[in-house]
């Protein structure tokens, strides 16, 4: 997802108005599953461009760079330390129910118009996703539909919202079917 970007560069108030996201980013920062979130290589092109700002861009191949630019040599280590933990997606070989929000804004290219751009709070140029985890790699669960012989079940729900996933009616619907076949 490209929202660990901002959270990295400039924070987050993940929808709280009275929350500042300069004030929170120190401790979203700290959290290595942000770093494990970022934009894979295997969804993003080398050419696509993620965050935007006055003296350059980043790309998948530019996180060191990104890292070293909003001065946090240590979000470079976190992820490190986590890129590799399920980069593969290897198939479960068991049947899998993949559910998803979809046609939510979800950030698709951060833009940052100032030369203390990791301060301030980017223009977001919007993708398709659940308001958080972009399209392309929600669906990633059917990549498996050729690598194991288990059926891949995907559903997905428009206009849900990562965060409303669990409690929406129609997911629950589904749910129901699956379990207990009512």
């Amino acid at each position: 997802a490209i929202k660990p970007l901002r959270l990295f560069a400039s924070g987050d108030s993940l929808g709280v108005v009275f929350v500042k996201p300069i004030k929170v980013r120190e401790e979203q920062r700290s959290m290595p599953s942000s770093a494990w979130l970022m934009p894979s290589d295997k969804a993003w092109g080398p050419d696509e461009i993620l965050v935007m700002q006055p003296e350059r861009n980043y790309t998948v191949n530019d996180y060191k760079q990104f890292f070293q630019d909003i001065n946090y040599m240590d979000g470079w280590y976190m992820r490190q330390d986590t890129v590799n933990l399920i980069r593969d997606l290897t198939p479960p070989g068991i049947k899998v129910h993949c559910l998803h929000g979809i046609n939510v804004k979800t950030p698709g290219v951060l833009m940052y118009d100032k030369s203390s751009w990791f301060d301030s709070q980017p223009k977001i140029i919007p993708d398709n996703g659940d308001g958080t985890v972009n399209v392309r790699s929600l669906r990633a669960c059917l990549n498996w539909q050729k690598q194991q012989k288990q059926p891949i079940y995907h559903k997905e729900f428009p206009g849900v919202d990562h965060m409303t996933l669990l409690k929406d009616a129609g997911v629950i619907q589904y749910l129901k079917q699956v379990l207990v076949g009512s």
